[in-house]
């Protein structure tokens, strides 16, 4: 049990200083993120944490911040529904009834 509490606390110290690497937006840094994140995932495999890191980097590394996009944004809250269902829900909303 004390194992598994300090693996978690490991992935938490490992997440938090890749994401600084990420936001420090220098490339090297970057690089060591991926580098890292993929050595990683061969060595244990990844959380689903770690793998949206890992293609967050990889999306800045192709698409660098300075050409005109502002990076890469994960969604905040889920998609919108489709189908008949989202119709209803719509009109909900227009009404104030959501």
């Amino acid at each position: 049990m004390a194992d598994q509490a300090s693996g978690e606390a490991n992935w938490s110290r490992r997440y938090r200083a890749n994401l600084h690497r990420l936001n420090s937006g220098d490339r090297d840094q970057i690089v060591t993120v991926v580098d890292g994140l993929i050595q990683r995932d061969r060595d244990h495999g990844l959380s689903q944490g770690e793998r949206r890191m890992l293609e967050r980097a990889r999306h800045l590394l192709e698409n660098p911040p300075g050409n005109g996009l502002a990076g890469v944004r994960e969604p905040r809250s889920p998609l919108p529904p489709t189908g008949a269902g989202s119709i209803a829900l719509s009109t909900l909303a227009e009404v104030g009834g959501v």
